[in-house]
């Protein structure tokens, strides 16, 4: 009965540690996504860094930049 205790407790410390390795690894790649979602401090506000272009989208969505200031 002992070897079988000690098999299933070393069971549960494995499992039981994996799944703590697995919630940390979660929450930090959630924070790290939250992290590419802040709006920039660009004019416009609207630009994700590395991903939108203001000065392209300009050149070819002048309509939706009616009423802005122009990139000089």
């Amino acid at each position: 009965v002992k070897p079988v205790l000690t098999r299933l407790k070393n069971t549960l410390l494995v499992l039981g540690t994996s799944l703590i390795i697995c919630v940390v690894l979660l929450v930090n790649s959630e924070s790290s996504q939250k992290d590419a979602y802040i709006v920039s401090q660009e004019p416009g506000g609207r630009s994700v860094p590395g991903v939108y272009n203001d000065e392209s989208a300009r050149s070819f969505e002048p309509d939706a930049f009616c009423g802005e200031p122009g990139i000089p």
